[in-house]
């Protein structure tokens, strides 16, 4: 399965290249500021309390099932002036025991989760305690959910497990290839594809422009 990252920042985009790596930050630096909160309601009770700290050791990179997605480019992506990279880690990826839809790989001996995002209002069934402690099953569940107002964005998310926001090196050829805003100019686009070229990487170019109906990019042409 292919994914897509946004970026409207061109020094963080090429950083992704010259690199090889992806970041992995803290929820709490996330745009949602419901992503710090974990809900849990009280097992046998109506009683739902909050948390803002068991979050801490989760860090994630997150991307769409979308390249084209209007509103991303929009929000993500500097107003269509910026990029977004294709990346394909299906070899990579491995099942999580019986776990649906849950998947993990390994980058620089670390264990990261791979699965979608769920939008749907969601409270975990826990005990309350002091420690707050959850277990697998319940932090892939705490970090899987969001509300519905975000499900234009098709999220799809990596996690693994670090005290501090980390950078993890990524085999070379998941990286497949680049979108560009429709207001990317043509010269920009061939200095980044001089660029990537330069660091060893063989992958498409393409440029995305408005399509005839409302809300809707499609492929331009490519870069050759």
């Amino acid at each position: 399965m292919k994914i897509y990252r946004y970026y409207s920042n061109r020094k963080y985009f090429r950083d992704v290249f010259q690199k090889c790596s992806l970041y992995f930050n803290s929820l709490n630096n996330f745009n949602d500021p419901y992503e710090i909160f974990t809900f849990a309601q009280i097992k046998n009770s109506n009683e739902v309390y909050y948390d803002d700290e068991c979050k801490d050791p989760v860090k994630a990179c997150c991307f769409s099932k979308e390249y084209s997605n209007y509103l991303l480019w929009s929000h993500y992506a500097k107003s269509h002036e910026g990029y977004c990279i294709e990346f394909d880690f299906s070899k990579y990826l491995q099942k999580e025991n019986e776990h649906e839809d849950l998947f993990f790989l390994t980058l620089e001996n670390k264990k990261v989760y791979a699965f979608s995002i769920v939008y749907n209002t969601y409270n975990i069934q826990a005990e309350k305690k002091s420690n707050n402690k959850f277990n697998f099953q319940q932090t892939i569940n705490i970090v899987s959910h969001k509300n519905k107002i975000w499900d234009y964005e098709k999220e799809y998310r990596l996690i693994t497990s670090s005290k501090e926001s980390l950078n993890l090196k990524i085999p070379k050829d998941v990286i497949t290839g680049v979108y560009y805003g429709l207001k990317v100019s043509d010269n920009d686009i061939k200095k980044e594809e001089k660029y990537i070229s330069r660091l060893g990487y063989n992958i498409f170019h393409r440029k995305l422009s408005l399509g005839i109906n409302k809300e809707e990019l499609v492929l331009d042409y490519n870069f050759v």
